[in-house]
């Protein structure tokens, strides 16, 4: 038969009535501890039962604060109580120790931490730990004769040594069992994500479609628009070359009218200068005839003077003033003064033909260039409209450059996020991005989902948000107690850790609502909502969030703690 454990030793310090470091070696295979009542006997079993695994409420005492040594007359109260437990086996040994601060306790095993789980297999084969047969309080004796048959069996198999075999083969037992449960539900979860691969791969091939009809729809698109640039843009640049051709055909009217306009004014002091001329003319005609008369009294007078006396003798005629000689000279004078006088007024008429034929001419050109200004400035409206269509056309054209642009950057945004929901999507549907535990319950009865897979944050805030819930992210939420408790013992046949919140027992404290604050966006628990339909959203994002405010950044939530409104995210 196999050596069996022996107790060597147990130091207490601060639990309970032991205030100070108290040491015990039991050398002996029968060691008794003898002593008056309220000496501390019972306290050093239930120091054994303590260091060994046992809660506070087994050791008559409702938390761990129970256990330290409260204090005496001469003493004050300990904050810190300590056990510790030396077996042997031979050469190998045992230590186990167990520290209480405050309200948390610690194991150790041979100086590392460890685990109640973890301390049981350490102890088994020894009798000692929670339910053992090796620690038997006052009248107790009877509860262990009256036990069960498999109690009693267990308690059997610990004293022979025999419980660390039973152990391993019951816990090999169970790990083939949830080994087969585990390869059962993996088969079903193959057979799950083959129908799955098979619906997304239709689904993939129809959004292929849709993208290349997408596509080829774009380049239609953008063909017409090329098309209709080119043609706009041919018909601006005519319509800036038909309007350069007016601007430069009303330049040179515009000229010309002023060229007109002189000439007309010169003509006018011409014809002003000719009418004076004219008038001279006319006094030199009316002074021509009355000399043209005044030589002709005086050729009647020569012509007398010249003609022989008459036959028969009559009165005297009267003698002239002047003598012939004189008269001859006077008639010479005007004669030559005639002649400058009839050359004079030759001159005028040529002046007044030719100021008629300018004249005409002039009223000619100016008649041309009024009709000119008239066809101008019928064509007035047609250029400003010419003008208003050039702008618009210009601002089409550049609002479908901007529109370009912008279906780049969209098409560009488009792509990334598609690339990023696919990986999303990979992720969420493996559990990649879920710790092992909550993994493992997914599909479960009862099992709602994951609080990272039902939350949905508003858009902008999914990095906030998932930042103020922390590890609550992998919280399993579930329908209610029982169901957490088979996902529980799921969990324990095929190993894994999570926290499950029971809709059951959602208890939400009333939250007030934070006061208005520059760069508050508002409570966490209203900038959410849940996938799932149905669930009592209010309550469930009141628990995950509680009273946490997400800013717009840190120095708006630095400003509002200094302010001293509450708590931010």
């Amino acid at each position: 038969m196999s050596e069996t454990w022996r107790l060597d030793r147990l130091v207490l310090q601060g639990f309970k009535s032991f205030a100070d470091r108290t040491l015990l070696d039991f050398p002996d295979p029968v060691t008794g501890i003898i002593g008056p009542n309220g000496s501390g006997k019972s306290n050093l079993v239930e120091a054994i039962r303590f260091v060994t695994g046992s809660r506070a409420q087994d050791l008559r005492g409702e938390e761990l604060k129970a256990l330290l040594f409260h204090g005496a007359k001469t003493r004050p109260p300990q904050g810190v109580a300590e056990v510790r437990l030396e077996l042997s086996r031979g050469r190998e040994r045992l230590v186990v120790e167990r520290r209480i601060e405050g309200d948390r306790s610690q194991l150790r095993v041979n100086g590392r931490p460890t685990s109640a789980k973890a301390l049981a297999l350490h102890l088994a084969g020894t009798g000692l730990g929670r339910g053992g047969y090796a620690v038997v309080g006052q009248g107790e004796v009877g509860a262990v004769l009256e036990s069960p048959e498999a109690q009693l069996l267990a308690h059997l198999e610990e004293a022979a040594g025999l419980r660390p075999v039973a152990e391993a083969v019951r816990l090999t037992e169970e790990r083939l069992a949830q080994a087969a449960a585990l390869v059962e539900e993996r088969e079903k979860a193959l057979k799950a994500l083959r129908e799955e691969v098979e619906a997304l791969a239709r689904e993939a091939d129809r959004a292929k479609r849709a993208r290349e009809l997408s596509l080829l729809r774009l380049r239609l698109k953008r063909s017409l628009l090329l098309a209709r640039k080119e043609a706009l843009a041919e018909e601006a640049q005519g319509i800036r070359s038909r309007l350069k051709a007016l601007e430069a055909e009303l330049q040179g009217l515009q000229e010309a009218m002023e060229a007109l306009l002189a000439r007309k004014r010169d003509l006018l002091a011409e014809e002003e200068g000719l009418r004076h001329a004219l008038e001279e003319a006319h006094l030199a005609l009316k002074e021509r005839e009355g000399l043209m008369g005044e030589a002709g009294s005086l050729r009647r007078v020569l012509q007398a003077l010249d003609r022989p006396p008459p036959p028969e003798p009559g009165p005297e005629p009267p003698r002239p003033e002047e003598a012939p000689e004189a008269l001859r000279a006077r008639l010479r004078a005007l004669k030559e003064e005639i002649l400058r006088k009839e050359a004079q007024a030759r001159r005028a008429e040529e002046a007044r033909r030719r100021y008629e034929a300018e004249r005409a001419r002039y009223e000619e050109r100016l008649a041309a260039r009024l009709e000119a200004l008239r066809e101008r400035e019928a064509l007035r409206p047609e250029v400003e409209a010419l003008e208003e269509e050039v702008a618009r056309l210009a601002a089409r054209l550049r609002e479908r450059e901007g529109l370009e642009a912008r279906l780049k950057e969209v098409e560009a945004q488009r792509k990334g996020v598609a690339k990023e929901r696919e990986r999303l999507h990979r992720l969420v549907e493996s559990g990649a991005d879920l710790h092992e535990g909550p993994r493992r319950v997914r599909g479960l009865s009862g099992v709602l989902g994951v609080v990272a897979d039902l939350l949905r944050p508003e858009a902008g805030l999914e990095q906030a948000l998932e930042a103020a819930l922390g590890p609550r992210l992998q919280w399993v939420l579930v329908e209610d107690e029982e169901a957490a408790k088979r996902a529980i013992a799921h969990l324990k046949r095929v190993g894994g850790r999570a926290t499950f919140l029971p809709l059951t027992l959602l208890r939400p404290r009333p939250l007030p609502e934070p006061k208005p604050f520059p760069g508050l966006l508002g409570p966490a628990r209203a900038l959410a909502r849940l996938r799932l339909p149905g669930l009592p959203e209010e309550a469930v994002l009141g628990v995950l969030f509680g009273d946490t405010l997400v800013f717009q950044d840190l120095d708006r939530a630095l400003a509002y703690l200094r302010a001293g409104e509450g708590n931010a995210s």
